[in-house]
């Protein structure tokens, strides 16, 4: 090996090992799905929008008093790492250990704001139709 190529091949390794986070607008509808893992409760989403890689993330605030919860989502956050298949942006919203009720849900995507409601015993989420935050089917 020259050199010119091992000068080259650790330009690129710098270049690609230093990237920076990137924020990036949310501009895809988000599906939900709700988990009960050893009794706690979680939302797992994903934008239906791919992306280049897997480091692709959802950001989002959760606020939850008493029965009622909102999920804002502010943007994708790529975090790099590198080449791979195509995949959606994603996060998973621990919600803990919830009481076996119901609870009023909101989402907040870009301006809009989708309501439902969250039943923890039989576990599953209901959402307004025609929204930009649908369940997962």
């Amino acid at each position: 090996m020259n050199l010119k190529t091992l000068t080259l091949a650790l330009a690129l390794l710098l270049l690609l090992g230093c990237r920076e986070d990137i924020e990036k607008p949310i501009e895809s509808d988000i599906e939900v799905e709700v988990l009960q893992t050893n009794g706690k409760t979680q939302i797992i989403v994903e934008t239906l929008e791919d992306y280049p890689d897997s480091g692709y993330e959802i950001i989002y605030t959760k606020r939850h008093f008493g029965k009622s919860i909102t999920i804002s989502f502010r943007h994708i956050k790529d975090h790099g790492g590198g080449f791979g298949a195509l995949m959606p942006a994603s996060a998973t919203i621990d919600l803990g250990n919830l009481e076996d009720e119901e609870f009023d849900i909101r989402f907040k995507l870009n301006g809009v704001t989708t309501k439902g409601s969250l039943i923890i015993n039989p576990l599953h989420i209901d959402l307004e139709e025609g929204k930009n935050v649908n369940v997962k089917k």
